[in-house]
C-alpha cells in the first residue's frame, strides 16, 4: 500500500499532462467555491474510472485515451485564455474597488477564499461557469482510465489489488490538494496586489498550456499505430 501511495503521488507529480490540466483549472478558478467543486468533480470521476479500468471492468485504448487527455487540457486552457482575454476578474482585482486609495489586500483576499462572493463583487455567469462541473467530470473519466493505463494491471482481482489500488489514488489526491492548496492561494495573492500582472503572466501561461497541449494531441494521434 505505501509503495502505490508513493507511485501514486510521482505519477501525478511527474506527468506533466495531468498536472497542466490542474494547473488550467486553478487559473480559471476566481474563487474557493469554484476549486472546492472543480477539485471534486475530477475527483470523482477520475477515481471511478481508474478503478473500474485497474481492475479489467473498462477497456479503452490508448490511442483513444492519450490524444483526448490533451484535448481536455488544450480546452480547458482555451476557456481559460478567452476569459482572460475578456478581462474577466481582472479589471480591479478579485473584489472591485476594496483596493484603491492606499487600502489594504486583506479583504479581497477573505473574499476569494469566502465560500460565496460578498455583495457588490458577484460577477455575472458565463456559460464556462455553467458547464464546468459536467465538462470537467468527463474529463475526469478519461484521466482515469489514463491514470490506470500508466499501472498496466494484468493481476486478478483480489482484496490486496483494490487496497492497492486505493493507496494509489489516494496518492494521486494527496499530490493535487497539495498543488491546490500552493497554487491557488498565490493566484489569488497575485490577481489582487498586481492584477494587470496577473493578466499578463497568467495569459502567457494559459497560451503556453494551450499550445503544448495541441502539439501533444497532434504528437499522440500522428504516432498512433
Amino acid at each position: 500500500m505505501g509503495e502505490f501511495f508513493v507511485l501514486g503521488g510521482e505519477h501525478l507529480l511527474f506527468g506533466l499532462d495531468h498536472v497542466l490540466f490542474l494547473l488550467a483549472l486553478l487559473i480559471g478558478a476566481r474563487r474557493l467555491r469554484d476549486v472546492v467543486w472543480t477539485a471534486t468533480a475530477f475527483t470523482v470521476a477520475h477515481s471511478v474510472t481508474f478503478l473500474l479500468a485497474a481492475l479489467g471492468v473498462v477497456s479503452v485504448p490508448a490511442i483513444v485515451v492519450e490524444p483526448v487527455i490533451a484535448a481536455s487540457i488544450a480546452v480547458v486552457a482555451a476557456v481559460d485564455l478567452h476569459l482572460i482575454w475578456l478581462g474577466r476578474g481582472f479589471a480591479s482585482g478579485v473584489a472591485p474597488g476594496l483596493t484603491s486609495g492606499g487600502g489594504t489586500t486583506s479583504a479581497p483576499v477573505r473574499d476569494a477564499l469566502r465560500w460565496r462572493a460578498p455583495a457588490g463583487t458577484r460577477d455575472e455567469l458565463t456559460g464556462w461557469d455553467r458547464w464546468r462541473l459536467p465538462v470537467v467530470f468527463a474529463f475526469g473519466l478519461v484521466h482515469g482510465v489514463g491514470f490506470a493505463g500508466a499501472l498496466g494491471i494484468d493481476a486478478a482481482w483480489s482484496w490486496t489489488l483494490l487496497w492497492s489500488l486505493l493507496s494509489f489514488n489516494v496518492g494521486i489526491e494527496a499530490v493535487q490538494l497539495g498543488i491546490i492548496a500552493v497554487v491557488f492561494p498565490l493566484l489569488v495573492l497575485l490577481r489582487v496586489r498586481a492584477p494587470q500582472a496577473a493578466r499578463w503572466v497568467l495569459g502567457t501561461t494559459t497560451a503556453g498550456i494551450v499550445a503544448v497541449a495541441l502539439y501533444w494531441v497532434a504528437e499522440r494521434l500522428t504516432s498512433a499505430p
